[in-house]
């Protein structure tokens, strides 16, 4: 049996002979535990002969072209039921065994945009204050009802005291 390993943004292509049934297929992939299925496609080449297996893995998987160069007339004129893994669907890199009906066809890596660090913001507002914020003066509104809620506090107290004497 074969063996492949898959790395962290591999994208690996085999064919299927057998059952095109998506759990046939992953009970072929020996050996690595799957914790993603979704990330395992199982399709008729015949789905994708309109763009070719180069175009569909260069767009929806966005490996580098220049990566699938080479391999291009292979990729394109295969028939017949494929599988394309990602490597997302393994926990980590993985050593998968290739059962019976599976047949290697390709491992590619995704290509990766370059990381790099943003630039500083030199604006008036990013360079922030650590000072805590000046309480605002009560505005006149503000000591109004202040005024008004005590006045109306001192008359629920009086009606209630005469009330209560009166009774």
């Amino acid at each position: 049996m074969q063996s492949v390993e898959v790395r962290r943004s591999d994208v690996v292509v085999f064919s299927w002979a057998g059952d095109p049934e998506k759990a046939a297929v992953l009970s072929a992939l020996l050996g690595a535990k799957i914790v993603d299925p979704d990330q395992i496609e199982v399709f008729s080449a015949e789905a994708i002969t309109s763009m070719g297996l180069t175009s569909y893995l260069a767009e929806g998987y966005g490996i580098d072209r220049a990566d699938l160069t080479q391999d291009t007339g292979r990729l394109d004129s295969h028939a017949g039921t494929l599988v394309i893994v990602s490597a997302r669907a393994f926990e980590g890199n993985a050593d998968v065994t290739l059962g019976a009906g599976l047949t290697l066809i390709g491992s590619f890596r995704e290509a990766r945009a370059p990381l790099t660090a943003p630039k500083p913001i030199e604006t008036e507002s990013a360079r922030g204050t650590l000072a805590a914020p000046a309480k605002a003066p009560k505005s006149d509104a503000r000591i109004g009802g202040m005024v008004a809620m005590g006045v109306l506090v001192f008359l629920a107290v009086f009606v209630f005291l005469f009330v209560w004497s009166a009774g």
